[in-house]
């Protein structure tokens, strides 16, 4: 079962997640820009 989540549910959860949590998102986030930029250069070369 999964409920679409509100917007005050999101905000609920955005408010409750760790700041460790937070760091791993971006540096996630990080890694996959990189990837793309890699990936680009690797197909127009």
């Amino acid at each position: 079962m999964i409920n679409h989540p509100t917007p005050f549910v999101m905000k609920n959860a955005m408010k409750n997640m760790s700041v460790g949590t937070k760091l791993g998102l971006s540096c996630i986030l990080i890694l996959l820009l990189v990837y793309l930029v890699l990936s680009v250069k690797f197909l127009l070369s």
